[in-house]
């Protein structure tokens, strides 16, 4: 009996010390020299529209002692007026208390700004810091953020489908002038109405909000006047670094039909991120006439990064010159209907990486359903039509419409396996790489060795004298194919 009470008691104590060393394990960390230990010293933001909330960002807040540590101070230095927000292990907030982080642990911190208007239209800077008190030892995390003002351009009045959804839009005012002096920002559909004009001025920069666009209605007319020094940009409205080169961010600009006397012009332009980058079109099929087709003149310009097609024209009139349109989800350039259109030392090509593509470069048809359309013409002049894939230009023609006879290629880089030895493909080089920099990485320009250097006609290159980078044609051998010149 004596030899059991020994046992017991000797367990009791066992337990008891065991208990005592873990409660003094566990104990709170009192040190005033315990420090925390940070994922990031520093939080950056790009361009933030005032106004506009940015995205969230986040870091961590390790406890790196062995016991753990109460935090009895997370709070924004500029107090509740600032223009940050935290979100604290799933809290939001400007300021918390007693936050305890176990040992060899950490917790997440999330972080969003959005910076009241002002009257200055130049960038400025707002700054704020996360301050963190444990044991009485302070410790920062700087916040940084760009802030802008902007025009900002938001929908009035919606559309409602029966099917469901909507369309949501502003009608600008009419011979509407948009300057470089402060971005413009458009939410819904920026609307040029019927018989009215935009102007956009050189240097002007125009970011949409998700889903938004610009709209040209019936008997409309745009003028992009960008010029080489300062083009005229239409992005997205995400400034973070992340979202430089995240396609889908925004819709298109859709143009449609006119009269005879309608103007459409884009020059200097940089067109990315959309889902469509410019959509022209004439809508009433099958009652087309070629005196309401409307025309576009699109010079200097380059469309890029699209989820959905480049450049999409739908019974149009188009000139084209000095273009590049590039790396799309689908198509670069997608004509269907018919109409007229000329491109002379344009550049399409598709190395789209994103994900899988199962569309040509290009792309064209002659009919709407069952309705015949004949091209009136169709020609490419010191074009390359390129791309990753082995048949990257493609026609979906029905004989009936006078098949392509007003299609030609003219001293071209053409990567496709149809047939070309019939008269429309003249002094062409057919699945000839022509030497691009790096097309993956929207680089263009071609190389030294490329076939497609002094290739081109001179007669065709007379009419753009100088190349999108605004380097003369005319000081060698000849004009080189596509929208660059090699130097």
């Amino acid at each position: 009996m004596y030899k059991v009470s020994s046992y017991i008691i000797v367990f009791i104590l066992l337990i008891i010390s065991s208990l005592f060393f873990s409660c003094r394990k566990d104990q709170l960390l009192t040190d005033p020299s315990a420090k925390l230990s940070f994922s990031a010293d520093s939080i950056l933001y790009d361009t933030v529209f005032t106004a506009i909330g940015s995205t969230t960002r986040n870091f961590r807040v390790y406890n790196p002692n062995s016991q753990p540590v109460n935090v009895s101070s997370i709070r924004l230095a500029n107090g509740q007026g600032s223009f940050f927000r935290l979100n604290v292990d799933g809290v939001p907030g400007k300021a918390f208390s007693d936050i305890e982080i176990p040992a060899k642990d950490s917790i997440y911190v999330f972080v969003e700004v959005t910076i009241d208007p002002t009257t200055a239209n130049n960038p400025f800077i707002y700054t704020d810091n996360i301050v963190f008190e444990t044991n009485g030892n302070v410790q920062n995390v700087e916040l940084v953020a760009f802030g802008q003002n902007a025009y900002y351009h938001y929908p009035k009045q919606c559309i409602y489908f029966s099917g469901g959804g909507s369309l949501c839009y502003d009608t600008l005012g009419c011979g509407s002038v948009w300057n470089n002096d402060k971005p413009h920002v458009v939410y819904g559909y920026a609307v040029v109405d019927s018989a009215c004009s935009l102007t956009v001025n050189a240097g002007t920069r125009v970011y949409f909000h998700q889903n938004a666009g610009l709209w040209v209605y019936r008997y409309g007319e745009i003028h992009v006047l960008g010029t080489a020094a300062q083009p005229v940009t239409f992005q997205g409205d995400r400034r973070e670094p992340e979202y430089a080169d995240e396609p889908g961010q925004w819709d298109r600009i859709w143009i449609m039909e006119g009269g005879p006397t309608n103007k459409n012009e884009i020059d200097y332009a940089i067109i990315k991120n959309s889902f469509i980058g410019i959509q022209a079109e004439y809508s009433f099929f099958p009652w087309a006439t070629a005196g309401e087709r409307g025309n576009l003149k699109l010079t200097n310009t380059t469309i890029q990064n699209c989820s959905g097609i480049g450049l999409l024209a739908r019974y149009y009139e188009i000139q084209g010159g000095n273009n590049l349109i590039d790396n799309c989800g689908s198509y670069a350039l997608a004509i269907q209907y018919g109409g007229q259109y000329s491109f002379r030392h344009c550049t399409f090509a598709n190395y789209w990486t994103k994900e899988t593509r199962n569309e040509p470069a290009v792309f064209f048809n002659n009919y709407s359903g069952s309705n015949p359309i004949a091209f009136d013409s169709l020609y490419f002049g010191n074009c390359i039509l390129y791309g990753n894939q082995t048949n990257e230009v493609e026609f979906d023609s029905t004989s009936t419409a006078g098949n392509m006879n007003n299609l030609f290629f003219i001293n071209c880089v053409l990567r496709t396996q149809m047939n070309t030895s019939s008269f429309h493909y003249v002094n062409c080089q057919i699945n000839q790489f022509p030497g691009f920099v790096n097309g993956s990485a929207y680089d263009f320009h071609i190389n030294s060795t490329s076939t497609a250097k002094d290739a081109g006609s001179i007669p065709i290159g007379q009419k753009f004298t100088t190349d999108l980078d605004g380097y003369n044609r005319l000081l060698d051998a000849g004009p080189d194919i596509g929208a660059y010149e090699w130097h």
